[in-house]
């Protein structure tokens, strides 16, 4: 009897201890979250594709974009013709309320930067030259002072044969080549490409000059002038700008100055 006992209480341990993993391992299974439906992943799947496929279409359009107007510059893609979009840039930035009706004015606009041109064009006022040999004259007001451009314009009267800027400048600093090619970018767009060089002028004032032809056979010149010949203020400098192109009369000169007319400064 004592025997049975011994032999019922063993099967009943075994059994708790095989019985009870197989309990842990149910309860696991049924917290477990159940697995998606085939449906539902192919879903999943269709969402992550059109997500990639947008984002890669986006991407081709933007590129496509900024190469058209030449931002970014990929060959064998189209894009806009460089002139043009340096028109486009050029127009862009220049007073949208100006009425450009006369070449001076139109000139003006072409050289001068942003900052030096009148706030608008209807505010410069035009003086005709009485006779032919005579210059048109300009001026307009700047944050230093007076802008004041002079010249004759070209036959086809669309544009000037010669023309001359100046810009009243502020500064105590002496005049020199190094000042020039600092301060000349800041007050005209187009680039000197020639060495700027400093020569004294008759009336023994200082004066810096890069003076070049452009590609068009056009001359061209910029600079730093100790004075202001279309000023009253013996205490003014200017920043000035010449343009003379084979139908002015000054064509022949190497300077913007009379003074190195021939010889340019040495």
């Amino acid at each position: 009897m004592f025997k049975c006992k011994l032999i019922l209480l063993y099967l009943s341990t075994l059994d708790n201890l095989l019985l009870k993993p197989y309990d842990k391992i149910m309860d696991q299974e049924k917290q477990m979250p159940p697995a998606p439906a085939p449906d539902e992943q192919i879903k999943v799947k269709k969402k992550r594709l059109f997500k990639i496929t947008f984002i890669a279409i986006f991407i081709l359009l933007l590129v496509g974009i900024l190469n058209f107007f030449n931002i970014l510059k990929i060959g064998f893609l189209p894009h806009m013709p460089y002139e043009e979009s340096q028109q486009s840039s050029s127009d862009a930035n220049l007073d949208p309320n100006r009425p450009a009706t006369h070449p001076i004015n139109n000139s003006i606009a072409e050289v001068v930067t942003l900052s030096y041109l009148p706030q608008s064009f209807d505010d410069v006022a035009i003086t005709e030259g009485k006779a032919a040999e005579e210059d048109t004259l300009a001026t307009w007001d700047t944050q230093y002072g007076k802008g004041t451009a002079g010249g004759s314009v070209a036959s086809d009267g669309n544009q000037m044969a010669k023309l001359v800027i100046y810009l009243d400048y502020e500064t105590d600093a002496p005049i020199t080549a190094d000042l020039a090619k600092e301060i000349v970018p800041q007050f005209f767009s187009p680039i000197p490409k020639a060495e700027f060089r400093c020569g004294i002028l008759r009336n023994d004032l200082n004066y810096c000059e890069s003076f070049w032809m452009e590609p068009d056979g056009t001359k061209r010149g910029s600079g730093l002038y100790e004075g202001n010949p279309f000023s009253t203020d013996p205490n003014k400098n200017s920043v000035f700008f010449c343009q003379f192109t084979k139908e002015s009369d000054l064509y022949s000169w190497q300077s913007c100055a009379s003074d190195f007319a021939e010889t340019g400064i040495q």
